[in-house]
């Protein structure tokens, strides 16, 4: 079983890697956590596949699009002052 969770581990850097270098996984350091987060939880292996995974990771939370939505103002409001 603890093979299996390597497994997935590992295979989730070439989804979000293009180079497998250090600054490379460096720059995808979230993406990586968020996906590693969906394989383990509480200590305890999550029953999902690699297409479960990319679709958990992808979907947009209704806060993020507030976030953005609000920072998008403050930006054309400093603008205009």
């Amino acid at each position: 079983m603890i093979l299996v969770v390597c497994l997935l581990f590992i295979s989730q850097i070439p989804e979000y890697c293009s180079a497998l270098n250090e600054q490379d996984i460096l720059d995808n350091a979230f993406d990586l956590i968020f996906a590693f987060d969906e394989i383990v939880a509480l200590g305890y292996r999550e029953n999902v596949n690699l297409a479960q995974i990319r679709t958990f990771t992808e979907m947009d939370s209704h806060e993020e699009k507030v976030y953005e939505a609000m920072r998008k103002v403050k930006g054309c409001q400093c603008i205009i002052c």
